[in-house]
């Protein structure tokens, strides 16, 4: 949340200051505006499955525990300014957010306190896991005014993402009564994050209702790719983004 507002008052800071320098530039054309700002919702659309897996000793053997999970698609949020500097050029910086919340099924193999290699299978279900998407994209805009209340943008740059990630961590072992047939295992999470590098290209639409107003809609591929450290040492690669698709309010200045 924290990273949210600082991205969110950046690109608001941007929008503000800006106005002020444009104040005595006048657009040379209505689809030329010195700024623009976008506020957005869209859709991540894809899926992917993520499994994360651990051991632990256990009866001098080896217990292990592994999870799967599917992330699907979702809604976003998306915020950007730009600011023309050169003919149809704008540059700009842009935050996006997305989340899901979702359930993570998972299989334990837990020895048996007595005899060797005669391990438990025990699964089950953990509930309301967190993944989350952050991403700060630096803009290199063009725009081609095509009325003069319609423009389109080309967008590409890079963007800067940063994932936290729920995970199955551990679990815990109650054997039962003997002869010990049954075990009861008590799972634990951990939050896993990670940092990447990756890029944004798309196209947006812009129409203009009163002069520092309009509606806009866009389609673009933003994503990264990220290897998430796992508490068992090992990692989780994993696909960041895709292809979005959205749209929103736009203000002139």
């Amino acid at each position: 949340m924290k990273q949210m507002t600082s991205a969110i008052v950046l690109v608001c800071g941007f929008a503000l200051a800006m106005p002020l320098a444009a104040q005595a530039q006048a657009p040379t054309s209505a689809g030329q505006n010195r700024m623009t700002v976008n506020v957005n919702i869209g859709l991540q659309t894809g899926s992917r499955d993520a499994t994360d897996s651990g051991s632990s000793p256990l009866y001098e053997e080896t217990m292990t525990f592994t999870g799967a999970r599917h992330i699907g698609s979702g809604a976003f949020f998306d915020i950007s300014g730009d600011y023309l500097v050169w003919k149809s050029l704008s540059f700009g910086i842009g935050y996006s957010r997305f989340g899901r919340t979702g359930d993570e099924s998972y299989t334990a193999v837990v020895p048996h306190p007595i005899f060797f290699d005669q391990p438990r299978v025990v699964t089950g279900v953990l509930t309301g896991l967190k993944h989350t998407e952050s991403a700060v994209h630096i803009l290199a805009v063009w725009r081609i005014p095509a009325t003069p209340k319609i423009d389109l943008a080309i967008m590409l740059g890079p963007s800067f993402y940063s994932c936290h990630h729920d995970v199955l961590a551990n679990v815990s072992v109650t054997e039962g009564a003997a002869p010990y047939t049954t075990v009861t295992v008590t799972p634990t999470t951990a939050e896993v994050s990670k940092s990447a590098v990756g890029a944004i290209i798309g196209v947006d639409g812009t129409y203009r209702i009163v002069r520092h107003a309009g509606v806009g809609a866009f389609a673009r591929w933003s994503g990264a790719h990220v290897k998430l450290p796992l508490p068992s040492g090992q990692e989780l690669a994993f696909s960041l983004g895709g292809f979005q698709a959205g749209a929103g309010v736009r203000l002139f200045f």
